[in-house]
């Protein structure tokens, strides 16, 4: 149904491309764009310095938007969906978990899981090689790494089926409610609200189990396994409720960012044979064959530089968004209460006046890691930045350093993809890979 302009505003172009109207529509007002989304007023921003103001300086005027009401419908209270007084609680709880120094102890038990597929894969391509569509591979692989290294838990295949079959139905119908311009009630039957919900029952029902099981035992050791075990120890915030909505959130969370970023990546090494061959050159020196520990997963200083740059490009996360409780002023601009903020990060990533040909896979502008670029920001700024961003980037790190190890890959589609802005920012079709056994 075409809804007249007059009525909708800019709401049928926001909804063809989000990611793309909100970096173009920023860029052409100098970094600060307003809008209207039927009734509401918006704004989107891909400028360093207003982010900083809304996500650190002004983080407390600034709450969760309609998006994380309803993913609250299936996630419940979780860090993705909360503010203030039910969400400052949990973060602090749940950081100590994700250290970068308490995450780096889980590297073997990450490449162990690796080293599993890639046997499994290597047998099946044979010696000739094969094309294989990645995204099957990697949600599989991802699965499998999310319940063991969050979970501490050895799901089936059965099970791992039934967890992606569920994250996916759960990101695809928030997306689609989030395009209508009234949310019915999850209670209304038959609505697209209680049909999430209903999504979400079933995930309690297979992720419950976890809160039940606190063996103690080292083989079932996982981060927020951690956290559960800690559940009874005087001080602790989170209720039994709770505790399931963070291992729904995270789990939504960090299947999704991770599956979409190793899609990116190795499609963008495999159509780029200079930079794919710089990484596997640094691999072979580094490595020697063998799997990465610690230090040597520190060494590979192009390898990371690949990852970042695909970040940029091609950011899992590619708005943040947030509503202002109260009118406001952030550099020199007014917004009024409950207006829409629309951070783009990929405009951020891709502002002709932060980047020199950002359009560009170019792995080198990250040669110094010790400098931050204003415009980067894959996992957010401020108290809301990612909870998960050290155990992400060992996983991504660890997969592309083993895969392109011991397999040689090659882009069998002529055209690179174009991206669909879902939940994140994933290709709109499958990329299609040629693999072969080095």
């Amino acid at each position: 149904m075409n809804i007249p302009k007059l009525i909708a505003g800019d709401a049928a172009e926001f909804a063809r491309s989000p990611h793309h109207f909100t970096a173009t529509h920023a860029q052409k007002n100098k970094g600060f764009g307003r809008f209207r989304l039927y009734h509401r007023s918006a704004v989107s921003i891909s400028d360093p310095e207003l982010t900083r103001e809304i996500l650190i300086r002004q983080s407390g005027v600034f709450t969760r938007s309609r998006a994380a009401h309803v993913l609250r419908i299936a996630l419940g209270d979780g860090l993705l969906t909360t503010d203030n007084e039910l969400w400052h609680p949990a973060r602090h709880w749940l950081d100590s978990s994700f250290k970068r120094d308490h995450v780096q102890s889980f590297i073997p038990k990450i490449t162990t899981i690796i080293t599993s597929e890639l046997d499994d894969l290597e047998h099946q391509i044979g010696r000739d090689g094969i094309e294989l569509e990645m995204l099957p591979f990697l949600e599989s692989l991802v699965a499998k790494l999310t319940s063991s290294i969050l979970y501490g838990s050895e799901w089936d295949l059965k099970e791992r089926s039934e967890f992606q079959h569920l994250v996916s139905s759960s990101v695809i119908k928030a997306a689609a409610i989030l395009r209508r311009p009234w949310l019915i009630p999850p209670w209304v039957p038959g609505s697209p609200g209680a049909e999430l919900r209903r999504t979400g029952f079933k995930l309690d029902k297979l992720l419950s189990p976890i809160l039940m099981n606190k063996a103690h035992s080292n083989a079932n050791s996982g981060l927020i396994r951690d956290a559960i075990r800690n559940q009874d120890r005087p001080g602790c915030p989170l209720s039994k409720y709770r505790l399931l909505s963070e291992l729904k959130t995270l789990a939504v969370a960090a299947f999704e960012t991770t599956t979409t970023t190793l899609l990116w990546t190795l499609d963008l090494l495999a159509r780029h044979p200079e930079e794919r061959e710089q990484v596997i050159a640094e691999l072979d020196e580094i490595l020697a064959g063998a799997v990465p520990d610690c230090l040597k997963l520190s060494q590979l200083r192009y390898c990371q530089s690949a990852l970042l740059e695909s970040m940029r490009m091609w950011p899992a996360v590619y708005n943040m968004v947030r509503e202002s409780a109260e009118s406001t002023t952030i550099c020199g601009h007014k917004l009024g209460a409950k207006t829409l903020v629309y951070i783009s990060i990929y405009g951020l990533h891709r502002n002709p006046n932060l980047w020199q040909s950002p359009d560009i896979f170019q792995p080198s502008r990250f040669d110094d890691h010790s400098v931050s670029h204003t415009g980067y920001m894959p996992f957010a700024i401020g108290p809301h930045n990612c909870l998960g961003r050290h155990i992400a980037m060992i996983q991504i790190q660890c997969v592309i350093a083993m895969l392109l190890q011991r397999f040689h890959i090659t882009s069998f589609d002529t055209d690179p993809p174009e991206a669909a802005s879902v939940f994140t920012l994933r290709p709109k079709s499958c990329p299609r890979l040629y693999i072969t056994p080095r």
